[in-house]
């Protein structure tokens, strides 16, 4: 048997067994001491046979009086009484302060047990004082042992028990996803149970009005279910962490395994069905076990955001702009962000009771709360000379920290989170707030942005709801620390008569306009009930106001990495909103850049508009950022890095490139752009020479980033239409023209029938493959990106050509097949596209001309040419002969050559190990290639005459021959990218390459 304990398989037996000793008492029945029968109990649970215990263990009290304990097993004492009265009495020699005694002269652990059989008391130190926790009690009553619930609060008593007795790992995020997985399928069993019950329905509308209130796409049927159970769940085990890191006293084990309240308090089944009450509550006591499996006071970082990363698919969270920062990079950008200087006097400042105002650190989007954490370490870390006990430094910490974020699941994760960097349990609340730190709903707003215009109307605040229900709150109510309070009992009270007044004289309330607008508020309040639609309002009112609340105050340090959406995936309600305030805050960039303008340097500029403390007790204010990679060089940042929305000094803390290995991002590259405070009309210059910050990143490396000298190349005509380089068609939907050459079979002499390719974007994905019946030269050779090697193209699909193209093509022949399928492949597209896209699917293939420009029977007839991929991590090339006349899709490019000598010449450069930095460092973002490279490197033409341009072609074709020979995997693009390199690596071919394009082009090779 395992030396932990586990009592999952003998939690029935060990039920009976105490239940049975406790009826034998309850009825007199007991010859003997009843001790006995309780120590057998302990003895069957601990397992003896395989644990180290010790029986009777002798010690001395203060007093130098021999006393025992019954039991010692793994540093965990237990006491056995026989009256009620001897289990917790405030002297020496209580058994409380036996245990404790005992523990803190042997052993490191500091927990102990006393019991009479009906009370269970968990003794444990907190700080330095000896804290109690009744975890199962039960009156001795007739008939109380017969209740129903008892045998559900022994098992929570034995789970308890056990947890003391098993040294409880430290969780990572690893195994925390794999222990809750279990917990996540029984909760989705238990929702498709329960969704047809009032019971559930009611808290699934609530989850809804919340996620509306912080302007999330609510999905539905099944996908909105599923994530209903997703966030119940992250919900309820963040909860429970919650109270294991809190200790708190009194609290049984039964109540712990509560859901609590909000939309996730449906686990705990307050409708009349038996059985859904007795599935609620094993779920709840599964998530329960999961939680108590760890040691979370271990943690090592936010632990809490793998668990959201696994449960919540990532289309939710790309939707969300969601990419959760690994611990390390938050610490080093809190740790540069939090210096000394500031982290000891705003803490001197909370030990002598000073005002507090402007002196804050605040995660405005604060996610699972990583960098709250950091946050938190960083002020414990400077907190440990200053002569204060783990209690008083929680409490400093937890009035220092402030974390804001617009989702309601975040925001539970993240006060777990935060409680997991606390040394003791704070008495002083958590400030941490679901509210959207942009206050985007804002009447008028963008004339309103000013550091002091945070409430209008003469003192009220105005609050906007997604439906443009409005309601007026006094600013005096708002600030008052009692305002949740008030909020909920103005929105539950009747407003007329006499309850009304009692209210606002029992609050104190005796200003008359703030007596005038709660009158009102009420007013607002009844109506809403009256009609049905009072909702969450009391929610919505409190939590919006929280980011107002701090902005009264302010403060001097600002952290975090802001959610990263381009503007097409802006919310599309906000859409017009989100730009107008980009706009007031000289941050939008119009024109072709208007697409790529990022969510996050507007939240991040909003941010220190809003929070920043303008003149406190802090001379220096600082913030720091993670941002896409982009915001170093994409045109769409260049006003961010302009300053020109003022402030701030960008340059005094040189910004970071992070391309440590793993990169903290697989899917996108990182910078962080760090910030000082300014004199109002200081001038200060644009971002500039940021630092590349490379290696492993548990010990990156610093070093200053090479620049490149912009200049065109020769394949850059003076006019756009004079460029060489041409984008691909805009060959989708998929599953209406892509055809994998595997699904092709022939059907008749002349026809074959086809299978289309499965929808790849998430709009497409519900519409199915395709089949049809088709002529051989209705289908074209096509390369979509994922066919694009280094030196080689794969050749594996087909493209099912438009019909109108066809027919210009050949027009005096019938298109029978083509004609059938076609008319129902446009059927397809006009019932699903979206309102802004081509009407017709013909025109979606040749949107600008780029399918038809590609085709020989328009007279331009493709020659030799070069096609690459326009995104990605890097760029693969290949060269391609003006016998192939493959169609290319539109995230490839295409160039065009004399010969096919050139084309390999410049496929050889493009794909050249040496050039790679310089083709990186020509995107406007860390993303798209696009022309760029031709644009900003100063390729020449191909001269026959010129040795190192002849070298680097026969070197071109050279790495060609040696790339279709390598063995790869056609489904795997990237691995296989990577597999070609490596050949051309391990052949020398590639260091050839090298040096053949550092003689052509010095200055823009490694």
């Amino acid at each position: 048997m395992s030396k932990d304990i586990d009592v999952s398989l003998r939690i029935g037996a060990l039920t009976d067994k105490l239940l049975e000793v406790l009826q034998q008492i309850d009825a007199g029945r007991h010859e003997d001491n009843p001790k006995f029968s309780i120590k057998d109990f302990l003895l069957a649970l601990i397992d003896k046979d395989n644990m180290d215990v010790e029986v009777e263990v002798p010690y001395k009290d203060i007093n130098n009086h021999n006393r025992e304990i019954d039991i010692v097993a793994r540093g965990v004492g237990f006491e056995v009484k026989k009256k009620s009265s001897d289990l917790g009495a405030d002297r020496e020699s209580d058994a409380g302060t036996q245990i404790i005694r005992r523990l803190k002269a042997c052993t490191a652990e500091n927990c102990g047990w006393s019991t009479n059989g009906y009370c269970w008391i968990r003794w444990h130190i907190v700080g330095e004082t000896v804290k109690k926790d009744k975890v199962f009690s039960v009156s001795r009553s007739e008939g109380n042992l017969f209740r129903t619930e008892v045998k559900s609060e022994i098992k929570n008593l034995i789970y308890t028990l056990a947890r003391d007795l098993s040294p409880r790992p430290a969780p990572t995020g690893e195994t925390v996803v794999e222990v809750f997985q279990p917990s996540q399928r029984m909760v989705n069993d238990f929702a498709a149970k329960a969704k047809g019950y009032d019971s559930y329905k009611i808290k699934f509308e609530l989850w809804q009005e919340q996620l509306r209130g912080a302007h999330m796409q609510v999905p539905k049927g099944e996908e909105g279910d599923e994530l209903f159970a997703r966030h119940t769940l992250l919900t309820v085990a963040a909860r429970l962490i919650a109270a294991e890191l809190s200790q708190k006293e009194a609290t049984t084990a039964t109540e712990r395994t509560k859901a609590g309240s909000g939309f996730a308090s449906w686990l705990d089944w307050d409708g009349e069905e038996r059985d859904l009450q007795k599935q609620g509550s094993k779920v709840c006591s599964a998530i329960y076990q999961a939680v108590i499996s760890y040691d979370w006071s271990k943690a090592s970082g936010d632990i809490l955001k793998h668990l959201y990363q696994d449960f919540i698919p990532r289309k939710d969270r790309h939707d969300f702009g969601e990419y959760y920062t690994p611990d390390w990079l938050a610490k080093m950008v809190t740790e540069q962000v939090l210096d000394e200087d500031y982290c000891k006097q705003a803490l001197g400042a909370v030990f002598a009771n000073k005002n507090l105002a402007g002196l804050g650190v605040l995660d405005p989007g604060c996610g699972s709360g990583t960098f709250l954490y950091a946050a938190a370490k960083r002020l414990l870390h400077f907190a440990k000379g200053m002569g204060k006990n783990d209690l008083e430094v929680s409490n400093a910490i937890a009035k220092l920290v402030y974390g804001f974020d617009i989702h309601p699941v975040a925001v539970e994760l993240a006060r777990a989170t935060l409680l997991e960097a606390l040394p003791a349990k704070p008495t002083q609340p958590l400030q941490i707030y679901l509210g959207d730190a942009l206050q985007i709903y804002r009447e008028s707003f963008a004339k309103n942005l000013g550091a002091t215009a945070l409430f209008e109307r003469e003192g009220m605040l105005l609050l906007v709801s997604d439906k443009n229900s409005t309601i007026l709150f006094p600013q005096k109510t708002l600030m008052r620390d009692n305002f949740e309070e008030i909020v909920d009992k103005i929105a539950g009270t009747n407003a007329q008569g006499e309850r009304i007044e009692s209210l606002l004289q029992g609050y104190q309330i005796e200003d008359a306009d703030e007596k005038k607008a709660l009158r009102e508020a009420a007013q607002i309040f009844q109506k809403l009930r009256d009609d049905g639609k009072n909702g969450i309002w009391a929610w919505f009112i409190k939590n919006l106001a929280q980011p107002h609340r701090l902005a009264s105050s302010r403060v001097a340090r600002i952290i975090g990495n802001p959610p990263w959406i381009t503007h097409n995936d802006w919310e599309g309600a906000r859409q017009d909103d989100l730009k107008n305030m980009a706009k007031v805050l000289n941050v939008w960039q119009g024109g072709k850049s208007a697409p790529q303008n990022d969510l996050a340097a507007l939240f991040a500029v909003r941010s220190i508009k809003l929070y920043w403390a303008s003149n406190g007790q802090i001379a220096e204010r600082r913030f720091g950022f993670v941002l896409p990679g982009s915001a170093l060089k994409s045109v769409a940042w260049q006003n961010f890095r302009d300053v020109a929305w003022s402030g701030a000094d960008l340059n005094k803390h040189r910004a970071w490139s992070v391309e440590t290995n793993p990169r903290p991002f697989p899917q996108s590259t990182c910078c962080v752009v760090f910030g000082t405070s300014i004199k109002e009309k200081e001038k200060v210059p644009a971002l500039k020479n940021p630092k590349r910050m490379y290696g492993d990143y548990d010990n990156p490396q610093f070093e200053d980033m090479k620049t490149y000298v912009n200049e065109p190349s020769d394949f850059c005509g003076k006019k756009r239409k004079e460029n060489l380089a041409h984008q691909g068609a805009t060959l989708v939907p998929h599953a209406l023209v892509r055809v994998n050459k595997k699904d092709i079979d022939r059907a008749s002499a002349t026809t074959f029938r086809v299978k289309t390719c499965q929808g790849r974007h998430e709009y497409w994905k519900l519409v199915r493959s395709q089949t049809a019946e088709l002529e051989a030269d209705d289908l074209r050779p096509a390369l979509w990106s994922s066919a694009i090697l280094p030196f080689r193209a794969l050749d594996r699909d087909r493209m099912i050509m438009p019909l109108e193209l066809r027919l210009k093509e050949r027009p005096n022949e019938a298109r029978r097949y083509l004609t059938t399928y076609w008319l129902d492949a446009e059927n397809i597209w006009h019932a699903n596209r979206k309102a802004r896209s081509p009407k017709t699917l013909t025109e979606r293939c040749d949107y600008g001309s780029a399918l038809s420009n590609q085709l020989s029977f328009l007279g331009n007839s493709l020659g030799d040419r070069v096609i690459y991929n326009g995104s990605g991590k890097n760029i693969s090339a290949v060269a391609v002969s003006k016998k192939n006349q493959v169609i290319i899709e539109h995230k490839l490019y295409r160039v065009a050559t004399r010969s096919l000598a050139e084309a390999h010449y410049l496929a050889a450069l493009l794909n050249s190990d040496a050039l790679q930095p310089a083709l990186l460092e020509s995107r406007n973002n860390d993303r798209d290639f696009d022309s760029l490279p031709f644009q900003k490197i100063p390729i020449r033409r191909y001269t026959k005459s010129n040795k190192q341009h002849k070298a680097l072609a026969e070197l071109g074709e050279q790495a060609e021959k040696e790339a279709a020979k390598c063995n790869i995997n056609e489904d795997q693009t990237i691995s296989s990218r990577s597999d070609i390199r490596r050949e051309l690596r391990a052949s020398g071919t590639m260091k050839k390459i090298d040096e053949a394009t550092k003689a052509i082009l010095p200055d823009y090779c490694n």
